[in-house]
């Protein structure tokens, strides 16, 4: 565990405790559908040769997922800066490439963003990501993304063929004699059991397959557009802010209808105190005239 100069923990890589809760449940998730797939769904598959396909397939993409996620958690996208130790003072003014952390109190890239859950300046920052337990910046970025393309191919190769089998199974409820009966591997087995096994195994990879199919597609649009996450996150913020105060100003400002509306509600108002008024002196020039003529 590395520990700044101050002796706070500074996070170097993904692997490092405490491990975030997303990390442990993308754990579990990724254990149980290998094992569903392996133990359930593939030996139910009856055909020897496209047995064998899937499985040689499906362990290439499992191992470039294994792979990859270690390479993208493993690495430290620091802002080098910091470990060259480019010290200056609150006061100096940036000059250059290199603008100056109140946070590691030193200068870092103008691209670089302090992470508050890493403790560190991250080069090129992206975004923190939970379930790697790590940021991804100019250095984990590549990897990073073909993590999540090969994973999103992982996942619908896992969730369509187990769709497959279910299917299958679902057909089959209510025969006599079930197709998986002539394997000495599920003899004995709850047709039940089997069904809910593959239809849970099903609905996690088709489910952490939609979410990826998003995740790929709008990380391409961050590519295309040339912006980060971080970016995107401003810019959205930056253009809810913009409309939040058009909403107030145009609250502030009374339409010309609504003021051509007011103007004869005025005049009513001023008309009708005159009348009151010209009707009361009129009653008490009739009260005198009364008095006058008793008198």
């Amino acid at each position: 565990m590395a520990k700044t100069d101050d002796g706070e923990f500074q996070r170097v890589n993904g692997f490092e405790r405490p491990f975030d809760t997303l990390q442990l449940l993308s754990w579990i998730m990724f254990s149980f559908m290998v094992f569903s797939f392996f133990l359930v769904v593939m030996p139910l598959e009856e055909d020897k040769s496209r047995l064998i396909a899937i499985t040689i397939v499906y362990a290439l993409l499992l191992l470039a997922v294994v792979l990859l996620a270690a390479r993208t958690s493993a690495l430290n996208p620091v802002d080098r800066t910091i470990d060259e130790k480019l010290q200056a003072t609150p006061r100096d003014v940036p000059t250059g490439d290199l603008l100056y952390c109140s946070y590691c109190k030193c200068k870092v890239h103008k691209r670089s963003k302090h992470c508050r859950l890493c403790n560190k300046c991250i080069r090129n920052f992206d975004h923190h990501c939970k379930w790697l337990n790590n940021c991804v910046g100019s250095v984990n970025y590549p990897p990073f993304f073909m993590l999540i393309c090969i994973t999103f191919l992982f996942t619908l190769l896992h969730s369509v063929w187990s769709f497959v089998i279910w299917k299958r199974l679902w057909d089959e409820r209510s025969s006599k004699a079930y197709f998986y009966e002539s394997l000495q591997y599920f003899r004995g087995s709850s047709h039940t059991g089997l069904l809910v096994l593959v239809f849970i195994s099903f609905v996690a990879a088709a489910i952490a397959c939609i979410l990826l199919l998003q995740l790929v597609l709008f990380h391409i649009y961050l590519q295309y557009t040339g912006m980060s996450t971080y970016d995107y996150i401003l810019s959205r913020r930056d253009k809810k802010t913009r409309q939040k105060n058009l909403r107030e100003a145009k609250n502030k400002i009374v339409p010309v209808s609504e003021k051509s509306n007011q103007i004869p509600k005025i005049q009513e108002v001023e008309e009708t105190s005159w009348d009151l008024a010209e009707m009361q002196a009129a009653e008490n020039q009739a009260v005198s005239l009364l008095r006058c003529v008793v008198g």
